[in-house]
């Protein structure tokens, strides 16, 4: 039955991606009892607004927006072309400034940004084509950061849940093995660290990968 549930979860992720996109927001809303957006604009912590910044994955374009209204520099990717219609309409930003691209071969020139950001990013993200992709593009010292998951920490009726729900999603990480985890899956040479980020009654784990 868990591989069930498991299996028609992935196919909804999906699909809300593509054709069911003009439903993300709500669903986001749903699943994290309205936090999403909060927890997702926690990553401008990380920035500097006199950085030049890529946004991969922008989705419907909300926290793109937000960074933008608070005057961070900011160009923004997506593969899906309905998340890209979502968020171009929301946004009005120049054509030059949204476009759709595979994260993996990204039509950018060597050392453009230095930050480079995803929130909640599919498994292509532990790909060494895509960190080095990354690694192309940003600038000596340049930092790609991603809010990999969220780990719920207080233990009442509602975050059992999304504990569970999070986990059938294969979005929820433990503390105990996440490190571990991503420390094996990137070279030695990779300077990369995890951090814990405390917001309300969750933590939030962000991945720092940089070049040296």
């Amino acid at each position: 039955m868990r591989k069930v549930v498991r299996n028609f979860v992935i196919w909804f992720l999906k699909n809300l991606y593509e054709s069911l996109a003009w439903g993300y927001d709500f669903v986001a809303c749903i699943v994290s009892f309205g936090q999403w957006h909060n927890w997702n604009y926690q990553i401008s912590n990380f920035l500097l607004k006199d950085e030049k910044i890529l946004e991969l994955g922008i989705g419907t374009g909300v926290l793109h927006k937000n960074l933008l209204l608070e005057g961070f520099q900011l160009f923004g990717c997506d593969l899906s072309s309905q998340m890209l219609a979502i968020s171009t309409k929301r946004l009005k930003q120049p054509e030059q400034k949204l476009i759709r691209a595979d994260n993996q071969k990204l039509p950018f020139t060597n050392c453009s940004f230095q930050k480079i950001i995803a929130t909640f990013p599919s498994d292509y993200v532990f790909s060494n084509q895509f960190w080095r992709e990354c690694s192309r593009l940003l600038t000596d010292e340049g930092e790609l950061i991603i809010l990999l998951s969220v780990v719920f920490e207080k233990y009442n009726i509602l975050n059992f849940f999304y504990r569970i729900l999070y986990q059938v999603s294969g979005q929820a990480i433990t503390k105990d093995n996440v490190e571990k985890a991503v420390f094996d899956m990137f070279d030695p040479e990779t300077d990369r660290k995890i951090v814990w980020y405390p917001y309300k009654n969750v933590e939030l784990c962000f991945l720092s990968l940089k070049n040296k």
